[in-house]
């Protein structure tokens, strides 16, 4: 099954844009559609295919040692996976330049290759350009863009990919439908699956603080301060606390006696009570 026209130049442009490099998305776009112009076809051998997988893998090695070597974080897994397309574009060229419209899966794997040492066709035959396209979504969905646009393409995409590969034997509005209602169904659960994220995120250091709360010691650096109010980002200073002459200053503003007067500013209202100390 062949891929639709510019499928996978819209899918790599989708990366770009959503990975913030789009001269690296131009040229991958073009040298993917370039077979819509070059006629010119090889028959790629099973070593070749081979060659090219083994050449992907040590590329996304090295990426992933690159980046957890100048970022020293998780960070560096998801710009691995984001540089996926990069790394697997060489098999979609080969994909796109080959004479048949499929490529053997054993090539993909080497344990499946070591079962097979005389190089025949063992595995089952895919069109590459649909993983490589989830590869593309794969990593656009790493650069973690807060917005909708991601949800957007994706099912832009998603719907141009299955638009190709629906069946015949319903009625295309029955087929729109059916898309439409797994496009609400997919928004309202990603929707859910964000707000128990941030229920996960708020509740785990009261569980955590709950877990360690029976075995704290005051000889160690674990404390259990309790929840962290509201910052002030002002610097004004609004009203000021005097005591009597030769009084004792309290270390606390809670401390202080009731006699001691305070000076307010003319025309604040009594009833406010904010200050910084």
């Amino acid at each position: 099954m062949k891929t639709p026209p510019f499928l996978l130049a819209a899918a790599i442009g989708f990366w770009g844009w959503q990975s913030n490099q789009a001269m690296v998305a131009a040229l991958l776009a073009l040298a993917l559609e370039s077979p819509r112009v070059i006629s010119a076809r090889h028959a790629f051998t099973q070593q070749n295919l081979n060659r090219a997988s083994d050449l992907c893998a040590l590329v996304c090695l090295l990426l992933a040692v690159y980046f957890f070597v100048a970022h020293r974080s998780v960070r560096a897994i998801f710009l691995t996976v984001q540089w996926l397309p990069v790394a697997f574009a060489p098999l979609a060229l080969i994909q796109k330049y080959h004479t048949e419209d499929r490529l053997n899966v054993s090539g993909f794997f080497m344990a499946i290759r070591r079962k097979y040492p005389d190089g025949r066709p063992s595995g089952p035959f895919v069109n590459f350009c649909y993983p490589y396209l989830a590869l593309c979504i794969m990593g656009a969905s790493a650069a973690n863009i807060s917005n909708q646009t991601f949800y957007a393409g994706l099912v832009l995409l998603t719907g141009a990919a299955l638009w190709g590969a629906r069946a015949d034997r319903f009625a295309r509005y029955i087929w729109g439908a059916a898309l439409v209602a797994a496009i609400c169904a997919g928004y309202i659960g990603h929707i859910g699956l964000h707000r128990l994220q941030l229920l996960i995120e708020d509740k785990d250091m009261e569980w955590f603080v709950d877990a360690i709360r029976e075995e704290r010691d005051p000889f160690r650096s674990t404390t259990a301060f309790g929840e962290v109010g509201v910052l002030k980002q002002s610097n004004r200073i609004l009203y000021r606390v005097k005591g009597p002459h030769g009084a004792a200053v309290p270390q606390l503003i809670r401390g202080a006696r009731p006699s001691i007067p305070i000076a307010m500013p003319s025309g604040m209202p009594a009833g406010r009570r904010s200050s910084r100390f």
